[in-house]
């Protein structure tokens, strides 16, 4: 998972990072690669079973333009290795 704030700059982020506990995927790392760029790279690692789910994204306090939130969906499907 990657984003890019860059024309957010200097105030970073125009999303709060996501305080929620993932259903389809363990999180090992919100910022891979230690990016101070503009960019978020998230390392996740896909459960074992079938699952799909909607994570909520909400606007930081900061933001003064729309306050719409946006929807991450993620899908697991499992595939069998020969």
């Amino acid at each position: 998972m990657k984003s890019s704030e860059l024309q957010h700059a200097p105030n970073g982020f125009a999303w709060k990072e996501p305080e929620y506990q993932f259903k389809c995927v363990n999180v090992l790392n919100k910022n891979f690669g230690e990016f101070n760029t503009g960019f978020r790279v998230w390392e996740i690692e896909a459960k074992p079973d079938e699952c799909e789910e909607e994570v909520p994204l909400m606007r930081k306090d900061w933001w003064t333009g729309d306050d719409k939130t946006a929807t991450l969906k993620i899908k697991v499907v499992p595939v069998p290795c020969k």
